[in-house]
């Protein structure tokens, strides 16, 4: 799954090392919550890509919906009474079914990479092949 965000950057960048923390914490507690294992996560700074083992759909959008909104908040210190000028988010969460494989990893991933370059969802500093 990927979430995708033109404007973290900066002090709203996914890999400040205070966001790095809270949106680890997030992501931990959510899970647990939701009864969701997290496989893998990988931090590009302004898209977190997470390989996820879901028990049921009803579960996953809740952990989905949760763990967007709080992320959101925390790295940007929007509440009820401050809120955003602009969306957060760029896209809806990007997800894909993928068969769990031992030693499987987002960022050996090339067809993902691939696919998520083509449609514009985000650009890596290179391309993969």
């Amino acid at each position: 799954m990927v979430l995708h965000s033109d404007q973290a950057k900066g002090a709203w960048s996914f890999r400040h090392h205070k966001n790095w923390k809270r949106i680890s914490e997030i992501l931990s507690v959510q899970a647990r919550r939701y009864g969701v294992q997290l496989r893998e996560v990988v931090n590009g700074g302004d898209h977190l890509q997470l390989v996820l083992k879901i028990k049921n759909r009803e579960l996953f959008n809740s952990f989905i919906r949760s763990i967007s909104g709080i992320i959101a908040m925390r790295v940007t210190g929007a509440a009820k009474t401050r809120a955003l000028k602009e969306k957060f988010w760029d896209f809806r969460p990007w997800s894909r079914v993928v068969a769990l494989i031992r030693k499987y990893s987002v960022q050996a991933d090339q067809t993902v990479q691939k696919y998520l370059v083509e449609a514009k969802i985000f650009n890596f500093k290179e391309a993969p092949a």
